[in-house]
């Protein structure tokens, strides 16, 4: 087993670390359902004719297990509290860095957590069971995008004096994005929009032919949200939901690879602060 590992499990104000310093470690093989989820694929066949179509193709729901032991001399405190941590109401959240990669997912625990102490004063094995509803992971950082551009304003050769100093160019605004979503799968994101300096009348945002258009008129110093991410879907008006769009609107995700995310609005396009939050996801560890 490498022993470049830190694995944490968050949950109901509590932590777990499981590491090569710490007194849980993890056993060769301990890790099931790190490295990718299975797969849901069916057939349908034809009526008449040979073979049939796919009319399933998705990620199953993503099973994990942990095995580690427990050193003898906190087996049964650290048994005890850990149970008390694994409670299926709540979902925790596995922090995982391993071979130098970060990930992190939803979890909530599931089956029947194991205990056994193979020698009566030796470790204590412990085997954890959960199940994520997200199915990918994430890496725990988020990535920005702010819809500005540089302005240059130095031209060469250049003539200064030392006295007035040199500004070597200004942030202007700008109403497309290029985004680049280096993750595996599509993803989700927030945009915030902040009227400043004037009203803004029915903002959206769109990529290719897809777009969300909000119905409403943000004044100055309003702030608007759109969220696209999986189970999270929504728009709110300074924190309260809001759901003023047109019916052709499409929550979309951003692609895999680059992208170019457009801003518009029917008025007052100029006074839109813009920044889009997106983390990108991952088939495993």
């Amino acid at each position: 087993m490498t022993e470049d590992y830190i694995i944490t499990y968050e949950a109901c104000g509590k932590v777990l670390r499981i590491s090569p310093d710490s007194s849980v470690k993890l056993l060769a093989g301990g890790l099931r359902g790190f490295d990718s989820t299975g797969f849901d694929v069916k057939i349908t066949p034809y009526a008449s004719l040979n073979g049939g179509y796919p009319s399933v193709r998705r990620f199953g729901e993503r099973e994990l297990s942990i095995t580690a032991e427990i050193d003898s001399a906190t087996g049964e405190e650290e048994k005890r509290r850990i149970v008390s941590m694994l409670d299926p109401k709540y979902e925790g959240v596995l922090d995982v860095s391993l071979f130098g990669v970060h990930r992190r997912i939803s979890v909530i625990p599931c089956g029947i957590p194991l205990f056994e102490r193979p020698v009566p004063s030796g470790p204590v094995v412990m085997t954890l069971n959960f199940v994520s509803p997200a199915v990918f992971f994430s890496d725990g950082a988020k990535k920005k995008a702010d819809f500005c551009r540089a302005m240059p304003l130095l031209t060469f050769p250049m003539n200064f004096t030392p006295e007035l100093g040199v500004t070597a160019g200004l942030y202007g605004k700008t109403d497309r994005k290029e985004v680049d979503n280096g993750g595996d799968t599509d993803c989700g994101f927030v945009l915030t929009i902040v009227a400043h300096g004037g009203s803004v009348s029915n903002p959206s945002v769109s990529l290719g032919e897809k777009q969300v258009k909000c119905l409403l008129t943000l004044s100055d110093g309003d702030v608007l949200a759109i969220d696209t991410r999986r189970g999270r879907k929504n728009i709110t008006l300074g924190g309260e939901r809001c759901f003023k769009f047109t019916r052709d609107s499409v929550f979309f995700t951003l692609p895999r690879g680059e992208s170019t995310v457009s801003i518009r609005a029917d008025s007052g396009g100029e006074y839109i602060d813009a920044c889009l939050e997106y983390s990108p996801l991952y088939y495993g560890v």
